[in-house]
Parts: C-alpha cells; structure tokens; sequence
C-alpha cells in the first residue's frame, strides 16, 4: 500500500480494492478450490484501513486451498 503511506494517495487503492472484491464476488462462496468467500472476508478490513490508514495495518490477504483437486 505504497500509494496511501508514502504518496497519500487513496483514490487508487481504493477502486482498485473494490474492484478485485468485485470480480470475485461473483465466484464466492468457492471457485477452482478456493475460498473466494474468505478472501473477501479478509479484504474487508483492508477497506477500512483504506479509509483510516493510522488504524494499524490488517494481517496480510490468504486464499485458503479447499480441494487442492480442483485449483487450475
């Protein structure tokens, strides 16, 4: 998030943020055997954070394997 602590920018990470949210959104609860439901769990606090950079960092995204079978 080098755009929001050093340039101050916000504007950018925050479309694109919301942007990945909404791509995958539509794959949710599990797509390929991925948890797309958790990882757009975990994104909502980057959201936040976005908005109150000073609220401390949230812990960093994961994609969880559900059927390592299925991941292409």
């Amino acid at each position: 998030m080098h755009q929001i602590r050093d340039l101050k920018r916000l504007a950018g990470p925050r479309y694109t943020l919301a942007k990945a949210c909404g791509n995958l959104a539509p794959h949710a609860p599990i797509a390929c055997g991925l948890d797309v439901q958790g990882l757009l769990d975990a994104a909502e606090p980057w959201q936040r954070w976005i908005e109150e950079p000073e609220s401390g960092q949230p812990a960093w995204l994961a994609v969880r394997v559900v059927d390592r079978e299925a991941v292409k």
